[in-house]
């Protein structure tokens, strides 16, 4: 999700070896969302001001996840998986553990019974972050919530649309941004990245390291308060649920 195509890799090796200088080189994840600075193209501290906000009983504490901007992170590999920033539990009905790119992954099947549910709320985040994840998508369904919460305006997160991979970005007091390209690799692990850099203005959607769509932002994020969840676009509705697995960061 940055806008050059040519530096895509040199992010993701910049953050595999701060990733493995954490530890966590070896880790299932199901999902990591990094509050970062778009100038050095990669996960930071947080600035004296404060890109996260200490809002809903959210505390993002003290150490070294958290000064590699880090904000959510969640092992699969463990079988009561936990956030490892908060020490919330993650709660996870109906989706298998298998065998996954590396390590172990989650399965979810695509029933309105199969989800995941974390307490980080997305308003806790309040300037430019990103996602990402090794996802493998079951084509049965041309509609999936896989990591995504709808508040009316307020929509966030990675989608798939009618067979269009979606990054949706939340304005205050518009419509919100959506980058989106036609997602064809079904039943694969692909790594999906995406990022909403609110400075130069760009969301953008990597595939597999390459740029697969950006989207001008223009404006300052609107988060809804809603919780970051797989397959579930609000804590009571279900409509898309995500058929497919999620594995490694």
């Amino acid at each position: 999700m940055f806008s050059w195509t040519g530096r895509a890799d040199l992010v993701d090796m910049r953050r595999i070896r701060r990733f493995a200088a954490l530890g966590l080189a070896s880790a299932a994840v199901l999902l990591l969302l990094v509050v970062w600075d778009g100038r050095l193209l990669g996960p930071l501290a947080y600035p004296k001001s404060g890109s996260v906000e200490k809002t809903s009983g959210f505390d993002p504490g003290k150490g070294h996840l958290v000064s590699s901007g880090i904000v959510f992170l969640a092992p699969l590999d463990d079988p009561c998986p936990r956030d490892l920033v908060s020490g919330s539990p993650l709660e996870i009905i109906g989706a298998e553990a298998v065998k996954g790119r590396f390590g172990n992954a989650r399965f979810f099947d695509g029933l309105k019974s199969c989800f995941a549910d974390s307490r980080f709320l997305w308003s806790n985040i309040s300037n430019s972050f990103s996602i990402s994840m090794w996802v493998a998508v079951s084509n049965n369904l041309h509609n999936q919530d896989i990591v995504f919460a709808y508040g009316g305006r307020q929509q966030v997160g990675v989608a798939l649309q009618e067979g269009m991979m979606t990054f949706h970005v939340p304005l205050r007091q518009k419509e919100p941004a959506i980058a989106a390209y036609d997602f064809r690799k079904y039943g694969e692990f692909v790594h999906l990245t995406c990022s909403a850099d609110f400075e130069s203005g760009f969301a953008r959607v990597f595939e597999n390291g390459a740029l697969a769509a950006e989207v001008r932002i223009d404006g300052t994020p609107d988060m809804p308060p809603l919780p970051v969840s797989i397959g579930k676009r609000t804590p009571f509705m279900i409509r898309a649920p995500f058929a497919g697995a999620i594995d490694d960061v």
